[in-house]
């Protein structure tokens, strides 16, 4: 994709003829020309575009000035080059479009691994961290049953009702909030 830049700025000394049916030709100057096509092909359509408002003498020059103003703008997005950088990378020597293709696959590869390592240890530590709650709300459960016992009932009150929210917390799976997530 080819584009070209505003050529007023660069314009300079160049003069273009008054137009006194419609100046919105003139606006050329200050527009982008997008082509697919070589850097020629897009001189070309611009000088055509320019006909008109260019005096003959000064047509050489305007190419140059065209030229030096035209960009190479491209966008791409994806592991892989566009087909037609494939091509080139290919015309430089045979197989390395295959090469090419064979790093996507295994960055592919590589990326569904550490995934899915990612995802095993998760389901590994939510299932160890249950367990250990668990465990620590029979501990606690027991100590409030001895507070009981030991007629103590306030403190085993007291106990059990932070073994319930022990329980609450790994029921409903979230961590209780701090006052900086409460504020935003």
């Amino acid at each position: 994709m080819i584009f070209v830049k505003p050529l007023a700025a660069r314009a300079g000394s160049l003069k273009l003829p008054d137009s006194t049916e419609d100046n919105s030709d003139r606006s050329i100057l200050a527009t982008g020309i997008v082509a697919d096509g070589s850097l020629t092909e897009v001189t070309q359509i611009a000088l055509e575009r320019l006909k008109p408002h260019v005096a003959e003498a000064d047509r050489a020059r305007v190419a140059v000035i065209i030229e030096e103003t035209i960009s190479e703008i491209s966008h791409h997005s994806g592991p892989l080059p566009r087909p037609s950088d494939m091509a080139q990378y290919e015309a430089i020597k045979s197989g390395f479009a295959e090469r090419i293709m064979r790093l996507a696959e295994k960055e592919q590869d590589h990326r569904h691994a550490v995934t899915d390592g990612l995802v095993k240890r998760d389901y590994s530590l939510k299932t160890v961290g249950q367990y250990f709650a668990m465990a620590s709300v029979l501990v606690f459960l027991g100590f409030a049953g001895y507070l009981g016992y030991l007629g103590d009932t306030r403190s085993a009150a007291f106990v059990a009702s932070v073994a319930v929210g022990v329980v609450g917390i790994f029921i409903t799976r979230r961590q209780p909030r701090t006052t900086s997530e409460q504020d935003d």
